[in-house]
């Protein structure tokens, strides 16, 4: 597989390929037990926690902003936005099987969770 392609149609080809290519995908998806992973959904829990006592908190009593109130903000809207991410190109199991390619498993949230 070309790295580098030099036209149009090399990227097309070198697309293709990389979709065929079973190895490839696997080493660009996590697996669903990785400790990576599982390191990712703690911190996940621990935003969620944070979320569920802050936001009930600043909606009831409205003080003032403060840097850390910010930084939590932000920092939530990015791990939300990279969880989707992350979560796309996550393997998982479907009946039985593992699936890696992110094509496949974009599909099959598709037509469970994302409706």
């Amino acid at each position: 597989v070309a790295l580098r392609p030099h036209s149009a149609v090399d990227v097309v080809h070198s697309l293709a390929s990389l979709q065929q290519d079973d190895s490839y995908c696997a080493a660009v998806s996590f697996l669903p037990g990785q400790r990576s992973r599982l390191a990712w959904h703690v911190f996940g829990v621990v935003l969620l926690l944070y979320d569920a006592a802050a936001i009930p908190f600043h909606i009831v009593f409205a003080p003032d902003g403060t840097h850390i109130d910010e930084a939590m903000s932000w920092v939530a809207a990015f791990f939300w936005t990279f969880d989707f991410a992350l979560t796309c190109v996550t393997g998982i199991y479907h009946r039985g099987s593992l699936v890696v390619k992110p094509s496949q498993v974009l599909l099959l949230y598709a037509k469970s969770w994302l409706l």
